[in-house]
């Protein structure tokens, strides 16, 4: 289901909870998301008791409440991230414990385009959900999966597809909208120096609440640093690097005003809904115009007009560029599924095998193998490769557990047996899917590129219609015209 913001995607998850008895679980990216949605929910449902809805996220002191609420049956609505469903043991009980009574009824996914857009390195526990929701459908096959979001590009209803619909049963209600608040402005600067001094123009006089987004953690301190500099001392940043108790308390202070300017990488995004964010700014160009549209989004969440600027250099094209280019060769991506589909460590049952992500790669197969346990890094590189022969169909993925250290085990099941040999075809197999994806991501950032060389000549808005094919034209201004465009009357 798609609908813009503020059209009624709440709604939806609150009549589909209180539509008959049993428990709905609904997914959210972010512990503010679920705080909000929880509040939303008691407020709207009249007839709702204190036994009935609950949000968690990790350190929340709720857990026993909600414990004895599933037990009980009086839970129906349960707002909680991925990862607390499939890292959190107590939650592992619960959730099995009313799937098998047929309690659990609805699985509801909001924002769900980030499940494709996040699930393969951010945060791989999004692309965790579909083989868990399988095997909770294997004891309880009436469970209904909602996927709740405001646009949706077609390779990721693809994925979505792939991922949740079983034996061709697949519903779309689309209402697909672009944003009618944000006015967009380009900022082009002669260099760096320039740019600096632009942007703090920017600062200066463009209205707040204000986000900046850049690209790594290292810029948000530089700038921070450099307004500094001008007298703003209240500004605070937001990024990767962020820890988990120091985010919620940032997103605490940015919704009660006690701060006007956000510097922050894309991890500031999804979920965190301060209605009144006047100006977006970026001083990056994102990967694709999807990732650009979800970040500037963060502006006029309340229906009011927002300015959404980027302020870039020249050189901020080719940074782009190569960050987009730099896909896992070859090399790696055969040697990491080498390594982990030859560790002796796995387990074999039938034609399954269960694989440990967390398995150390070894680029050379004419030596011996030593089979050791990675760092973090090298089990989300590995889990990407996973999720990628899953694609493209070269495995499918059965179900993810965790081992004892918190590591992933992956079970899965060869749908292609070539990849189980070490020869010259399966590599031009690897390499094949490897230039797809690599031209899947080019395609993307080329459209972005083209639309910042073009801006002088083209409403800005118009690279928005070829990534979200249902939605009608629609711009509220930009450098080519200040009235309002749009190919429909409202």
């Amino acid at each position: 289901i798609s609908m813009p913001t503020g059209g009624g995607k709440s709604l939806v998850t609150q009549a589909v909870s209180y539509k008959e008895k049993g428990l709905s679980i609904v997914i959210v990216p972010t512990v503010s998301l679920a705080i909000d949605q929880e509040r939303v929910a008691r407020k709207n449902i009249k007839v709702s008791t204190d036994n009935e809805i609950f949000y968690y996220y990790s350190g929340c002191k709720k857990l026993s409440k909600i414990s004895e609420a599933i037990k009980n049956q009086t839970a129906k609505l349960l707002f909680i991230s991925p990862e607390a469903l499939i890292k959190n043991e107590k939650f592992q009980e619960l959730i099995n414990e009313a799937n098998t009574s047929r309690y659990l009824k609805n699985i509801i996914i909001d924002e769900a385009h980030i499940v494709v857009a996040w699930g393969d390195f951010f945060r791989v526990d999004y692309q965790c959900l579909g083989p868990w929701r399988r095997e909770l459908m294997c004891v309880n096959p009436d469970i209904r999966t909602f996927l709740l979001s405001a646009t949706f590009k077609d390779d990721t209803v693809t994925t979505l597809k792939k991922m949740f619909s079983i034996k061709g049963k697949w519903v779309e209600l689309r209402c697909d909208a672009l944003r009618k608040e944000p006015h967009y402005i380009m900022v082009m600067a002669d260099g760096y120096e320039d740019k600096r001094r632009k942007a703090l123009n920017i600062v200066n006089v463009m209205p707040k609440p204000m986000i900046l987004y850049v690209n790594a953690p290292y810029e948000a301190k530089e700038w921070k640093e450099y307004f500094n500099q001008f007298g703003y001392s209240n500004i605070r940043t937001f990024t990767g690097e962020t820890k988990s108790d120091e985010r919620l308390e940032l997103i605490d202070q940015w919704s009660s005003n006690q701060y006007e300017i956000m510097i922050a990488t894309s991890a500031f995004g999804v979920g965190v809904d301060k209605p009144d964010v006047r100006s977006v700014v970026h001083l990056y160009i994102p990967e694709s115009p999807d990732s650009y549209y979800q970040e500037l989004g963060r502006g006029g969440r309340d229906g009011l007009p927002s300015l959404s600027v980027m302020c870039i250099e020249n050189d901020d094209v080719s940074k782009a560029f190569n960050h987009v280019s730099r896909v896992l060769t070859t090399e790696r991506l055969w040697g990491r599924w080498w390594s982990m589909y030859k560790n002796p460590n796995n387990m074999w049952k039938g034609g399954e095998i269960a694989v440990f992500a967390s398995t150390r790669p070894n680029y050379n197969s004419q030596i011996n193998f030593f089979f050791e346990k990675g760092n973090d890094y090298d089990e989300k590189w590995n889990i990407n490769v996973l999720l990628l022969l899953s694609r493209y169909n070269m495995i499918s993925i059965l179900s993810i557990e965790l081992d004892g250290n918190n590591k992933y085990i992956f079970t899965i099941k060869i749908l292609n047996e070539a990849i189980t040999v070490d020869s010259d075809t399966t590599y031009e197999l690897f390499d094949a899917i490897r230039k797809k994806e690599a031209a899947k991501s080019l395609s993307a950032f080329s459209l972005m590129r083209s639309s910042i060389e073009k801006e002088s000549m083209l409403c800005w808005s118009s690279m928005f219609y070829g990534t979200y094919p249902l939605v009608s034209e629609y711009c509220p201004g930009c450098g080519q015209h200040e009235e309002v465009v749009c190919d429909k009357t409202d």
